[in-house]
């Protein structure tokens, strides 16, 4: 018979979340999109959300727009778009949020990355549903 530990272990383990990013490039119709995903096997529970640009936290109420105009500020952008994340929300196993998208036919998808990628940082701080943290950041 398998011990109380071993079973409370394998079942944390079985709903360990996991957030990552990708970014979707399309060069067809020059769209840049940046998803989160939780690709664990257990919800995330997000309990904080961060971003700095040039080394600033945002404050504002929608931290992921007021990101989005200091960056994209000055560059020749044709439409941009976003989804905010709330505190206390949950991201479920195998759902992506798409966080950023940006279209320009004026200048690449690798160039936008350029230009805004190393002045970007996003943390989130979040835990399994037994309350263990976890901490992405890109």
């Amino acid at each position: 018979m398998a011990s109380s530990k071993k079973i409370d272990k394998h079942n944390r383990l079985m709903v360990t979340p996991h957030i990552s990013s990708t970014t979707h490039i399309n060069k067809d119709d020059g769209t840049i999109s940046l998803h989160l995903e939780n690709n664990g096997i257990g919800p995330a529970l997000i309990k904080d959300f961060s971003i700095e640009v040039d080394g600033e936290k945002i404050s504002s109420g929608d931290k992921v727009e007021e990101a989005l105009i200091l960056l994209l500020k000055g560059l020749p952008i044709d439409k941009w778009g976003h989804e905010s994340i709330a505190r206390n929300s949950f991201l479920p196993a195998g759902k992506k949020i798409e966080l950023v998208t940006i279209i320009s036919n004026k200048i690449t998808a690798e160039e936008i990355t350029k230009k805004i990628d190393s002045r970007a940082n996003v943390r989130i701080d979040y835990t399994s549903i037994y309350g263990e943290p976890y901490t992405y950041e890109s």
